[in-house]
C-alpha cells in the first residue's frame, strides 16, 4: 500500500512541476541553438507570452530570424535579422555561440547574420523582454540587472513597438520607403527608388512651422507608447489621431493635457475602459421622421465648436447653405449629426456614426448633434482626463479603478502551495512506507528460538570453575584460543 501511496506522490508532483519547464523559455545560456527543421517552437518566448522568436516562413523553403507577437495567427514579424536575406529550410541554423555570438547559419555554413558580440567577456545570456526586445547581456557586470551588450531595439527593421525608441541613427526600412530623422531635427518618410529619392513628409510645399513642427529640438527621439500615440521631438505629437482612442460617440481633445469626453446627453458604456465609448441617455428614436414627411418639433441640434468626427459620412455637398445642410440631416432618419464648414464655399458632412471624435481649436467648423427636442443642453457630460486616467463624473468623487489592475499574483501562489503540497505527501509516504518496512522476526522463526532457548541451561562463573579444578583441565584448542 504504502508503494501504491508513493507512486501517485510522484504522479501528481510530475502533474504540476513540468508545467513550467515544458513552456518556452525567455532566457538561454551559451551554447544554445535552433535548427530550421524545429521552425514549429520558438527559440525564445517573453515571460508574459506577448513575443516569441526564431524562424519564420519568408517564401518556399526560405525562413527568415524574426520576433513576432505570440497571438497573431501569421506570425506578425517586429524585427527581422535577416529581411531580404532569407535562409534555407534545411541545416540551417540561429547559434548562440560560446563566444557570446548569435549567428544565423545558412545551409552551407556561411553566416548570413550575427550579433558581432563574440569576446565580450563573461557568461553571456540572452533573452526576449516583455516588450519585445532581444537582448544579450553580462550578468556578470556590476550594473543592476546586467550590463546590455546588444539589443534589436537598437536595429529596427520596419516596425516600432510600445516604448522602443526612434532615434536619430536609426530608422525604420520596409521596401523604397523609410523613416528618419533628417538633419533639421524633423522626423521624415523618404522614398529612396532604384531612380528617384525625395522626402514626401511632412508636406514639402509647407515649412516647418505651417507642418505644426519644430527643428530646434535636436534631441531627435521618437516613441510609441502604449496607447498607440507616437510622440516626437519635432512636435508630432498627435494621440487624438489614435483611431479609437475614446470610442463611439465621445470627444477627443487636450486640456492641455489628453482629455476623453462624452457627448452631451451620452454616458460612457464602461466606466473602466474609454474605447468602448458613449452611449445616449435619451430614446433615438426616429420612426416618424422621412424625407417625404414634415416632422414636427421633435428634433433640435446641439452645436459642438471646433470638433470633428471622421469618417462615417451619410452624403456630403458643397456650396450648400447651412439651413440647407440641417434640413438634409433632419429628413434622414440615420443621422446623428452634421458637420459643415463655411471656408470659402459651404461644406455639409451628414454623419451616420460618431467615431474618432476630435476637438482643437485649429478645426475650421463645428460639429451639430441631432438629439431630442426636449433634451436639456446643459446637462454635464463624463469626461475623464486621460485615456489611462479614472473614468468618472465631475459630480461623482469617487474614483472606479482601472480595468486590467486586477492582482494577478494569486494563480502563482496557488501553484506554489500545490507544489509545497505535494512535495509534504511525497516525504510522509516515503517517511512512513521506511518504518513500516523495518524487518520484524517472523512468528515461526520466534516460537524455534524459544524452543531452542528451552533445551540449554546457562551455567554461572563461579561453578565453571569448580567443575574445570580452576580451568586446570585442557579440554581442547581452536582457532580463537584454548578451551
Amino acid at each position: 500500500m504504502a508503494r501504491y501511496v508513493i507512486c501517485l506522490a510522484f504522479i501528481l508532483l510530475l502533474a504540476v512541476v513540468p508545467c513550467s519547464s515544458a513552456s518556452a523559455q525567455h532566457m538561454l545560456g551559451a551554447g544554445s541553438s535552433l535548427s530550421v527543421e524545429d521552425h514549429g517552437r520558438p527559440f525564445l518566448t517573453s515571460s508574459d507570452g506577448t513575443y516569441s522568436c526564431g524562424f519564420q516562413e519568408a517564401g518556399e523553403n526560405a525562413f527568415s530570424f524574426s520576433v513576432w507577437y505570440t497571438g497573431a495567427a501569421e506570425k506578425t514579424a517586429v524585427w527581422t535579422a535577416n529581411p531580404g536575406v532569407p535562409v534555407s529550410g534545411q541545416s540551417s541554423r540561429i547559434s548562440f555561440r560560446g563566444d557570446g555570438n548569435l549567428a544565423l547559419d545558412n545551409v552551407n555554413g556561411t553566416t548570413v547574420w550575427e550579433s558581432k558580440t563574440s569576446g565580450s567577456g563573461g557568461a553571456l545570456t540572452i533573452s526576449l523582454l516583455d516588450t519585445g526586445n532581444l537582448v544579450i547581456l553580462d550578468p556578470s557586470s556590476s550594473t543592476g540587472g546586467g550590463r546590455v551588450v546588444w539589443q534589436s531595439f537598437d536595429w529596427p527593421t520596419d516596425t516600432l513597438v510600445p516604448s522602443q525608441p526612434l532615434t536619430k541613427d536609426k530608422k525604420l526600412v520596409a521596401g523604397y520607403f523609410n523613416l528618419h530623422y533628417d538633419n533639421d531635427n524633423v522626423l521624415r518618410l523618404l522614398y529612396d527608388g532604384p531612380e528617384v529619392s525625395s522626402n514626401y513628409w511632412p508636406n514639402p510645399d509647407y515649412s516647418l512651422f505651417e507642418n505644426n513642427r519644430i527643428g530646434y529640438n535636436s534631441s531627435r527621439i521618437g516613441v510609441l507608447d502604449d496607447t498607440g500615440v507616437f510622440r516626437s521631438s519635432d512636435n508630432l505629437v498627435q494621440p487624438c489621431s489614435t483611431q479609437g482612442l475614446c470610442g463611439e460617440n465621445a470627444i477627443c481633445e487636450y486640456q492641455p493635457s489628453l482629455r476623453c469626453s462624452c457627448l452631451p446627453g451620452y454616458e460612457m458604456v464602461n466606466p473602466r475602459d474609454w474605447s468602448e465609448g458613449c452611449k445616449p441617455m435619451f430614446s433615438s428614436s426616429t420612426s416618424s421622421c422621412g424625407i417625404h414627411a414634415t416632422p414636427p418639433k421633435k428634433f433640435k441640434f446641439v452645436e459642438l465648436q471646433d470638433t470633428n468626427f471622421y469618417g462615417y459620412d451619410l452624403a456630403y455637398n458643397s456650396s450648400v447653405s447651412f439651413e440647407d445642410c440641417k434640413k438634409l440631416c433632419l429628413e434622414m432618419c440615420s443621422c446623428a449629426a452634421f458637420s459643415y464648414r463655411l471656408t470659402g464655399t459651404g461644406f455639409c458632412y451628414a454623419k451616420g456614426t460618431l467615431f474618432h471624435g476630435y476637438r482643437s481649436p485649429d478645426f475650421p467648423g463645428s460639429m451639430h448633434l441631432k438629439v431630442p427636442y426636449s433634451f436639456d443642453a446643459s446637462a454635464t457630460s463624463v469626461y475623464a482626463r486621460g485615456t489611462a486616467g479614472l473614468a468618472c463624473n465631475p459630480n461623482d468623487p469617487v474614483p472606479v479603478a482601472l480595468a486590467g489592475s486586477q492582482d494577478n499574483r494569486w494563480p502563482y501562489l496557488f501553484g506554489f502551495a500545490g507544489v509545497l503540497g505535494v512535495l509534504d505527501l511525497l516525504f510522509i509516504a516515503t517517511g512512513w512506507w521506511f518504518l513500516s518496512s523495518k524487518q520484524s522476526t517472523p512468528n515461526s522463526l520466534e516460537a524455534g528460538y524459544t524452543m531452542l532457548r528451552g533445551q540449554f541451561r546457562r551455567f554461572s562463573y563461579p561453578e565453571l570453575k569448580a567443575a574445570t579444578g580452576n580451568f586446570k583441565e585442557e579440554l581442547g584448542r581452536g582457532g580463537s584460543g584454548v578451551v
